[in-house]
């Protein structure tokens, strides 16, 4: 095989090397777009049910105390991130997720 062939096939290789890497890739986005719409929806029952079910103080009450338990959680989130804010983003997903 001369040379050119070789560059030729290397740069098809590297093309199709590149092309899975963004599938892979756009799978995950996917995937995580998926979560987030369903977690939207979840969240948007769940308010409707409790705006509807509690007084208005008490929901004040709660939405303080939800306030100041993400700031905990994001930051055990960046903690246990070392400071990389993409992968405490996923860590803190995980910890704000319901069973």
């Amino acid at each position: 095989m001369n040379t050119q062939q070789t560059e030729k096939q290397e740069i098809f290789k590297n093309i199709e090397t590149t092309g899975k890497k963004y599938i892979n890739q756009f799978k995950i986005l996917a995937e995580k777009a998926q979560k987030s719409m369903a977690n939207q929806m979840n969240m948007a029952k769940f308010e409707a049910t409790y705006t509807l079910s509690v007084e208005k103080e008490q929901r004040k009450k709660t939405m303080f105390q939800v306030k100041e338990i993400r700031n905990d959680l994001w930051k055990e989130a960046l903690k246990q991130a070392n400071g990389d804010v993409n992968v405490a983003s996923n860590i803190y997903d995980r910890l704000c997720s319901f069973p």
